[in-house]
């Protein structure tokens, strides 16, 4: 029985050596190949070589092992945690103003490094204008404070609302171009932002008789005659209409005078006769001619046959015609319009039925206008003022040659 036991005990000793010679024959290859897949990197590449962020903030850094299948822990270390911490993943925190690098190492000795710059957050930025007047052509330098001391104004982005009317650059210098309002936006990267209402407007210059509007378009020269000038008084048909013509057409290199234009040389091409009978009309003028001013109708004819290029307007809506004739006069273009003597405010225009040149607008809206009448200047009324009070329409049925009432005379000419 003992016999037995002891062979037993030995069966079961020689089974436990077998089994632990086995699993150490089998283990031994799956240590060489753990071991191989470990192999030591030969390169490190971040994906960032520089960061710039904003205390608080945060980004991911990544590394790339050469070659891929290399497979070691990385370690992340910053230079300087008062700016900048990272973490065992590589992520990184802003902490303080400044400037520190964060480094990724392996075992072997292998190192990649990125730059970070951290700045301070603005809180807010402050321009040195925030409403402006800039004459077309002109430039101004806006500056920007950004509160805290420090911030990132380096980091500043301007813009324009409409680069047609105001252009900026990136260093904050505005150049005025077309007539009109635009915005320019100073911008840091964090949405932090201040505008500023830039308002571009024509120059207009009087030497004499003679007033030059530069714009956006170039220079313009009107030269301003007078229909008292010719003896012709108030309502003679060379009156302030044809005046009119005259004052507008100097500005397309037209030397006619008023009397040219119905009496003089050029009276047989350029004369309200002429142009009466261009469009159809009587070829014999009435027994009131000479006594009456002509009309929009025929001054439109007259600078037709100049050789201008004009479109008349007898009806209108107010609103309509304030912004058509707004926009006409960004352009550098004269408008020609019939005015009445309505009161507004308290005031009168001072003639019943009298026309203006108008050339533009200057920096208060206020429309630049040459008077016929005595070769004045006017910039009296803004333009709105001016277009919705006494500026007036024809009556369709009564648009003739020559003005009979006011309704035959009203509306404006936009001129070429």
């Amino acid at each position: 029985m003992k016999r037995e036991r002891t062979k037993e005990i030995r069966v079961l000793l020689f089974a436990v050596g077998l089994m632990v010679c086995v699993l150490g024959l089998v283990g031994r290859p799956v240590k060489v190949w753990a071991k191989a897949a470990k192999k030591a990197p030969e390169a490190i590449i971040l994906d960032q070589e520089e960061v710039t962020l904003f205390e608080t903030k945060k980004v991911q850094l990544s590394a790339a092992l050469r070659p891929k299948s290399s497979n070691v822990a990385i370690r992340w270390i910053s230079r300087n945690e008062k700016i900048a911490k990272v973490n065992s993943k590589g992520k990184v925190t802003a902490k303080g103003c400044g400037t520190t690098k964060i480094v990724a190492k392996t075992a072997n000795g292998l190192r990649a490094v990125c730059k970070v710059y951290v700045l301070k957050m603005p809180q807010s930025i402050a321009l040195s204008e925030t409403s402006v007047s800039l004459m077309q052509g002109k430039t101004l330098r806006l500056k920007a404070a950004v509160t805290p001391a420090g911030a990132a104004g380096a980091a500043i982005k301007w813009t324009s609302s409409n680069e047609k009317v105001a252009e900026v650059d990136s260093s904050g210098n505005v150049t005025a171009r077309a007539q009109g309002t635009a915005t320019i936006t100073a911008a840091a990267e964090n949405g932090v932002k201040a505008v500023c209402t830039v308002r571009s407007y024509m120059q207009y210059k009087i030497s004499g008789r003679t007033l030059t509007i530069s714009s956006a378009e170039g220079n313009r020269t009107y030269y301003a005659y007078s229909q008292r000038a010719y003896g012709y008084g108030w309502y003679r048909s060379h009156g302030c209409v044809t005046t009119a013509v005259a004052i507008a057409a100097s500005s397309y290199g037209k030397n006619y005078t008023p009397k040219d234009i119905h009496e003089g040389p050029v009276s047989a091409v350029y004369s309200e006769r002429y142009a009466v009978t261009k469009m159809g009309g009587a070829g014999v003028l009435p027994q009131w001619y000479g006594k009456a001013a002509i009309s929009v109708l025929t001054a439109s004819s007259i600078l037709t046959n100049m050789g201008i290029e004009n479109r008349a307007v007898y009806s209108y809506n107010k609103e309509e015609a304030l912004q058509e004739i707004r926009e006409h006069l960004k352009l550098g273009k004269p408008v020609i319009i019939k005015v009445n003597n309505n009161v507004y405010n308290g005031r009168q225009l001072g003639h019943p039925h009298h026309s203006l040149v108008v050339v533009g607008v200057d920096e208060s809206d206020h429309a630049i206008c040459i008077s016929p009448g005595t070769s004045t200047y006017m910039t009296s009324y803004t333009l709105s003022t001016l277009l919705y009070h006494h500026m007036t329409p024809a009556s369709g049925k009564y648009m003739v040659p020559y003005m009979g009432d006011l309704q035959t005379a009203g509306g404006y000419i936009l001129i070429g």
